[in-house]
């Protein structure tokens, strides 16, 4: 709970434009406050002098510009970084006073973001913890630390070592975390937290769903290897089966048909063994529409690459009718336009693209309006056609999961495509391939071509956007040449979001 009411307040207070004193910037210039903080220093008689600097210290917490990077490198120069460091502490004491965490927190937060050094502001909340063994708040706060500053197994640490402490809560605490963990992507360490309640509280009727969660972690772990060993692979397919003969076939386990006939499907590339896991999930989950709508979409899909067209077909048509008007379902009506790409029926797959590209959700909008211009641009000359052929092809392999064949046919694409019609999607493909792969360099400098060669393109705020990610962002240039060029794009709130971070 204190981690949604941390981030709750946090975004609160910066969407609403709140400040609360200890967060306050700039109130008054850095050159009045070094001024004045320079002048009590140069008083000889100390009484004097210690007794202004209490009077100065307490008027800039009052205003909260002491909490500043600014006025820690101030004190710090004059070896008084443990005075200021104090006055830390004292703030998080009163915060904690008003009995709302999370506005402890967000002081923590703002350590962070003024880049206060970790191992100060580690130090004084271990010093506190010392100070004040029973109080698990320190421990919180300092939990946060190591969240902010990615020290995740540190806090872990001392998350694990809280739970010990409060057994009688039965892992609340670290459930919270686990997920936090999970929803950052740390996968591997999600899993191990979720083992520890599993082996810790036995008895929990959470068990099912702490099993499931440490798989599902455990395949991000291994599915995000290059090439994933294939005993990998076969252990998590066991373990989703030993779930469902431990637990039965209830709500909890009914996804793991889905997930065991994905790794089937695409890492073993056993179609047969994943159609018949799907099949029999699909029977299963008669109760859940979304959840067999979902398998219904991955059913179709594995027929696909099965050749078996006019099954897949009759699979997406079922869950348009099954969940109609949803997201699921629009997402069955892009699935049969793109099947209908890439076995080369362009002119059927242009007429859903159309109807797609008016009124769905962002992104399958997107999607359809990208299939639409590719086949208006590359249809109407039987030579045009031949490309977008080989074009689609690709797509389709790169659907499958078919990485390597796909790549070989791109670099094929590459070298012997004439049509200029092509060349911005073939960029674009090869940019966004390279950025999986890790290769981030190449990817840059073919989303930056792309941007110089393409700009008013479907492409071009696309290609702008993705450099801009990966690029200096010390460098404003590019940013504010992205929010000029492209003022109605749908990146422009998250490319003044990273020009406002890289200020900071």
């Amino acid at each position: 709970m204190w981690i949604k009411c941390f981030i709750f307040c946090l975004i609160f207070n910066q969407v609403l434009g709140f400040d609360h004193p200890f967060i306050r910037q700039d109130s008054i210039s850095n050159q009045k406050f070094k001024s004045e903080f320079k002048s009590i220093q140069l008083i000889k008689n100390e009484k004097k002098r210690l007794k202004l600097m209490g009077e100065f210290i307490n008027n800039q917490v009052n205003t909260g510009d002491l909490f500043s990077n600014y006025s820690y490198q101030l004190f710090n120069e004059d070896n008084l970084a443990s005075i200021w460091l104090d006055e830390c502490g004292k703030n998080v004491d009163n915060l904690l006073k008003t009995g709302d965490i999370s506005l402890a927190q967000q002081f923590v937060y703002r350590l962070y973001e003024e880049q206060i050094p970790f191992l100060e502001v580690e130090r004084l909340f271990i010093q506190k913890i010392q100070q004040y063994p029973d109080d698990p708040n320190f421990i919180e706060l300092l939990v946060s630390t190591y969240i902010f500053n990615g020290n995740w197994e540190k806090a872990w640490y001392q998350r694990r070592a809280l739970d010990m402490r409060f057994k009688n809560e039965q892992g609340k605490r670290v459930l919270e975390f686990a997920s936090y963990i999970f929803q950052s992507q740390q996968w591997s360490l999600a899993s191990q937290i979720f083992d520890y309640l599993i082996k810790s509280y036995p008895n929990s009727n959470q068990r099912p769903r702490w099993q499931q969660m440490s798989i599902a972690a455990r395949e991000q772990v291994v599915l995000r290897k290059e090439k994933p060993e294939i005993a990998e692979v076969r252990s998590l397919i066991s373990a989703y089966q030993k779930l469902r003969n431990e637990r039965g076939d209830n709500a909890i386990s009914m996804s793991s048909y889905w997930q065991e006939a994905k790794l089937y499907a695409y890492q073993l590339k056993q179609l047969d063994s994943a159609v018949l896991v799907l099949n029999k999930g699909i029977l299963l989950t008669q109760s859940d529409d979304n959840l067999q709508a979902q398998m219904k979409l991955e059913l179709g899909d594995i027929l696909t690459y099965k050749g078996k067209k006019y099954d897949a077909l009759i699979q997406y048509a079922q869950v348009e009718k099954q969940v109609k008007d949803s997201p699921l379902a629009y997402e069955a009506k892009i699935k049969t336009a793109k099947l209908y790409f890439y076995t080369g029926d362009f002119e059927l797959a242009k007429e859903l693209a159309d109807i797609l590209k008016q009124g769905t959700q962002r992104e399958i909008a997107n999607d359809a309006l990208e299939l639409s211009l590719l086949i208006e641009d590359n249809t109407g000359i039987d030579s045009l056609e031949v490309g977008l052929k080989k074009f689609a092809n690709i797509k389709f392999m790169y659907d499958q999961k078919r990485w390597e064949e796909g790549d070989s046919l791109l670099v094929l694409l590459t070298t012997e495509n004439k049509q200029e019609s092509l060349q911005d999607d073939i960029l674009y493909l090869r940019a966004t391939r390279a950025r999986q792969k890790g290769d981030n360099a190449l990817a840059k400098e073919i989303y930056w071509e792309i941007f110089k060669k393409f700009p008013e393109d479907i492409y071009g705020d696309d290609a702008l956007f993705y450099y801009l990610t990966l690029a200096d962002s010390a460098n404003s240039e590019p940013f504010l040449l992205f929010i000029k060029q492209y003022p109605s794009s749908l990146h422009l709130s998250d490319v003044r979001a990273m020009l406002n971070n890289a200020k900071k």
